[in-house]
């Protein structure tokens, strides 16, 4: 039989919440634009949240790459690699592709998302801690109907190029995407 013990009551209250509070909002599939009024408001990153980073830097060999993760991400590196934090439903993937993509990423615009059935709802540059410049992506969508947001990062040179993505549902915006920017800034290419 089923035991119920207070960590799996606990792990189920924490993923049904998100579901629960946009059960009675967009079912159509499609994640609705910010109120152009409120974007300032919407997408903020502040200095202050770099505190909520770990001090350790996390290291990939596959990718050669260095990262502070938000706190309490635990560091992944066997079928993905990245951070994951089960109890917010969010994660971090990063990856290494062709130079060419950081070429043509000044070139995405809404239809290139559209096949993908994610909603471009941001494009911006991102300059990372060390001067490296990067393109940036607020994408949404609708997953098992729960809003969720995706944030991309392209960066890299002429050698290499780098992909960071953040995703998460949409309800818990205000506390994790100015973490992952400031996590986003600590990215740094071991060549």
């Amino acid at each position: 039989m089923f035991k119920v013990t207070k960590y799996k009551t606990l792990a189920l209250l924490l993923f049904l919440l998100p579901c629960l509070m946009t059960s009675g909002q967009n079912k159509v599939g499609v994640a609705p634009f910010p109120n152009k009024k409120d974007s300032s408001d919407y997408f903020f990153s502040d200095a202050s949240f770099i505190k909520d980073l770990d001090t350790n830097t996390a290291y990939f060999d596959s990718l050669g790459v260095y990262m502070n993760p938000p706190l309490y991400f635990k560091k992944v590196d066997t079928m993905i690699t990245g951070f994951i934090h089960v109890g917010a439903n969010a994660s971090i993937f990063l990856a290494k592709t062709t130079p060419i993509l950081l070429a043509v990423a000044p070139f995405y615009d809404s239809l290139s998302f559209a096949s993908q059935n994610e909603i471009l709802v941001k494009k911006d540059s991102l300059t990372i801690n060390n001067g490296t410049f990067g393109f940036m992506f607020v994408l949404q969508f609708i997953y098992q109907e729960v809003e969720v947001e995706r944030i991309m990062l392209v960066t890299g040179n002429q050698k290499e190029s780098f992909v960071a993505t953040a995703t998460y549902p949409k309800a818990v915006h205000s506390l994790l995407y100015p973490v992952f920017i400031e996590s986003f800034k600590t990215i740094k290419l071991e060549n």
